[in-house]
């Protein structure tokens, strides 16, 4: 229950200082419920029992309802990110599999040709990190990995950004000549039924109802599944190595320490994902 909890002016869109982020986590964490007034109202757990609680009580808790504070998507929902048991099961498996080891280490030789590229570009002519490695990287190495043509993986973070825009209502960046990612994602899977290869693209042209615990294989699930795969690589990742770097940047001595013993860099990202989150908020 909520009654008895506290209010806090808490706004999980403010802009802080690592200072006044850790300040106000730390308070929050202090009461097992706090309500802030802002963006209609809601009610806050940050602490680690009250929070695991939560995920783990879906029929108390929805994603199915959406997970952002304001929903500025129009009621679209995403792909396993927006959903519940059981439909959340399935996706999430397949999702692992795209993600599992064996689909990574195939993939590997791929990804790291092309962060080294865009290293090389930045060590070369100098420039932003975020702009030039961490929007670009991430984006795509999930595009090598779901088996995407060559054109598609070069345009796929641009589409991805505009789906974005597009989402948020950012008219300003809205590029009304960009193809939506469904027609770019259709037309591959249309290829791959042509030409299966051994890729996670061609097993996803194989699914069947017994795959999705029962739900119907549709070629609008299976778009809306890589677009969750784009959405959620894009920003989460973007977000992570951004945050490491910014880290790096301020703190010298620790970029040193990474540089003088590469073994620390695994521990390091391991670290970052704890310290700077890369999403600190979920709303049910």
């Amino acid at each position: 229950g909520v009654t008895g909890s506290r209010s806090v002016d808490y706004d999980h869109h403010a802009q802080l200082s690592d200072q006044e982020r850790l300040a106000l986590f730390g308070d929050l964490r202090s009461c097992p419920v706090t309500h802030s007034a802002r963006h209609g109202g809601f009610h806050v757990v940050a602490r680690y029992d009250e929070v695991v609680g939560v995920l783990r009580e879906p029929e108390t808790f929805s994603s199915a309802q959406g997970v952002f504070l304001p929903d500025l998507t129009n009621g679209v929902r995403t792909v396993s990110l927006e959903q519940d048991p059981p439909e959340h099961t399935a996706t999430r498996r397949l999702y692992a599999e795209m993600l599992s080891r064996p689909n990574i280490d195939k993939a590997a030789d791929d990804i790291r040709a092309l962060a080294r590229r865009y290293v090389e570009e930045l060590a070369d002519r100098g420039g932003d990190f975020v702009t030039a490695i961490a929007h670009r990287v991430p984006v795509e190495a999930i595009a090598v990995m779901i088996g995407f043509s060559g054109s598609t993986v070069e345009r796929v973070r641009y589409l991805t950004e505009q789906l974005w825009a597009r989402l948020t209502g950012d008219t300003s960046k809205v590029d009304s000549q960009a193809p939506p990612l469904s027609s770019v994602f259709l037309k591959e899977l249309e290829w791959r039924r042509r030409e299966p290869r051994p890729d996670f693209l061609t097993r996803l042209t194989r699914l069947t109802r017994e795959d999705l615990d029962g739900q119907p294989v549709t070629d609008r699930f299976l778009i809306a599944f890589l677009t969750g795969a784009m959405v959620a690589g894009h920003e989460t990742t973007m977000n992570a190595s951004a945050n490491l770097a910014y880290q790096l940047s301020i703190d010298p001595e620790l970029q040193s320490r990474l540089v003088d013993d590469p073994a620390l860099i695994s521990g390091a990202i391991d670290e970052s994902l704890r310290f700077r989150s890369p999403v600190q908020s979920f709303v049910r």
